[in-house]
C-alpha cells in the first residue's frame, strides 16, 4: 500500500539535516485560521443566496454544456502536461504518467489549503519520473509564471474591448494590465537572473550574526542556487516561444470553460466583459488564502458581477457559487483520473537516467 503522495517517499535524498524544525502547533494554527477565514467568507455569501434564482440557474443548465465544460477543463490540463514536457526538456518521458502527474496536481493545487499542493508535483515528478527536484521546481515555477502572464495579458484583450463601457477600466485598468503584462514577460524572461539577484540578498540575510540553523540555511541557498541555473534555460527563445504559446492555449482553455458556464447557466454577456470577469476570478484565485478553491472565488464572481455586470447581490452570489462548485467538480473529476491513471503507471525512472546520466 502506498503511503501519502505517489513518490513522496522518494524525497529523503533532498531533505536537510536533522535541525530544529518550526512549531507544528503554530502551524496547525495558522492552517486553522485560513480554513476559518474561509468559512466565513462561504457563511457570509450563502447568507446572501437568492435560493429561487439558485435553483432556476440549475435547472437551466443543460447536461451538455456541463460536459462541454469538463472537455474543455480536461484539456486544459492535457495543455499543462505538454508545457511541463517541454519546460523539462526530456522529450523521452512517457506522457500519459505526466499528464497523470498533471491532473492530480491540479486537484491536490486547488483543495490543499495555503497553496501546500504544489509540492505534490516535485514530489511525483521525481518519484515517478526520475527527476531531480530542483528541475521539476524550475519548471514549475516556470508554467506558473507564464500562466500568469498569460493572465495578466487576456486581462489587457478584455479591458481594452469593455473598456468603453466602464470609465473606471478605461482610464486606470488598460495601462495598469499593460504594464503589468510588459514586465510579467520580462521578468519570466530573465527569471534566473532575478532569482540570483534575490540570492545575493538571501545570503546577505543569512550571513548576519545571531541566526540559528545555518546549516539548513545555506543549502536553501544552494537550492535557490541550483534552480536560478535551471529558469536560464527558458531564455532559449524557441523554448520561450514555446512556452508562452502553450499558455496561450492553457489560458484561452480557461476563458472558454468558464464562458461555457456562464452560456450554460443563462448569462450572455459582451465577450469583452466575460473576458474581464474570468481574468479577474483566475487572479483572486492565486491568492494563498485558506483553501483558494473554497469560497474565495465564489467571492470574486459575485464581486465582478455585481461591479461590471450590473447584477443584484442575490443573483451575484447565486451565479458565484454554482460556478465555483462547477470548476470544483471538473478539478476532482480530472484528480480523481489523474490518481488512477498514476496506480495503474507504477513504473519509475531511475534517477540517475533522467537527465542523460547526469
Amino acid at each position: 500500500m502506498e503511503r501519502g503522495l505517489p513518490g513522496q517517499e522518494d524525497l529523503a535524498a533532498d531533505r536537510a539535516p536533522a535541525v530544529a524544525r518550526p512549531d507544528p502547533r503554530g502551524r496547525a494554527l495558522r492552517m486553522i485560521a485560513g480554513i476559518g477565514f474561509a468559512a466565513v467568507i462561504l457563511a457570509i455569501l450563502i447568507a446572501k443566496v437568492d435560493g429561487a434564482i439558485l435553483a432556476e440557474m440549475v435547472e437551466r443548465m443543460p447536461i451538455g454544456g456541463l460536459a462541454l465544460a469538463l472537455v474543455i477543463y480536461t484539456l486544459l490540463n492535457v495543455f499543462r502536461a505538454v508545457r511541463y514536457r517541454a519546460l523539462l526538456q526530456r522529450e523521452h518521458l512517457p506522457f500519459t504518467s505526466l499528464l497523470a502527474i498533471s491532473l492530480y496536481h491540479n486537484f491536490l493545487a486547488r483543495v490543499l489549503p495555503f497553496g501546500t499542493g504544489e509540492i505534490s508535483y516535485p514530489l511525483m515528478v521525481r518519484g515517478r519520473l526520475g527527476i531531480r527536484t530542483a528541475d521539476s521546481l524550475g519548471s514549475l515555477f516556470a508554467a506558473r509564471a507564464s500562466e500568469m502572464v498569460m493572465i495578466l495579458g487576456g486581462g489587457v484583450a478584455g479591458v481594452l474591448t469593455f473598456g468603453d463601457e466602464n470609465a473606471l477600466l478605461a482610464d486606470f485598468g488598460a495601462p495598469v494590465a499593460a504594464l503589468a503584462f510588459v514586465l510579467g514577460v520580462v521578468g519570466l524572461y530573465h527569471a534566473g537572473a532575478i532569482g540570483r539577484l534575490g540570492l545575493r540578498g538571501y545570503l546577505w540575510v543569512i550571513s548576519l550574526p545571531g541566526l540559528s540553523g545555518r546549516r539548513l540555511l545555506a543549502r536553501i541557498g544552494a537550492k535557490i542556487e541550483e534552480l536560478s541555473a535551471r529558469l536560464d534555460e527558458i531564455r532559449t527563445p524557441r523554448l520561450f516561444a514555446t512556452v508562452l504559446g502553450i499558455s496561450l492555449l492553457t489560458y484561452a482553455c480557461n476563458i472558454s470553460f468558464n464562458i461555457t458556464l456562464l452560456y450554460s447557466m443563462g448569462l450572455d454577456y459582451d465577450l469583452g466583459l466575460m473576458v474581464v470577469l474570468c481574468t479577474l476570478v483566475m487572479m483572486i484565485s492565486w491568492l494563498p488564502i485558506a483553501t483558494a478553491s473554497f469560497g474565495i472565488p465564489a467571492a470574486g464572481w459575485a464581486f465582478g458581477l455585481v461591479a461590471f455586470a450590473g447584477m443584484d447581490v442575490g443573483s451575484a452570489t447565486s451565479a458565484g457559487l454554482l460556478l465555483n462548485a462547477c470548476q470544483l467538480g471538473a478539478t476532482t473529476i480530472n484528480g480523481l483520473a489523474g490518481y488512477a491513471l498514476l496506480n495503474v503507471h507504477r513504473g519509475r525512472i531511475p534517477l540517475e537516467d533522467a537527465r542523460g546520466g547526469a
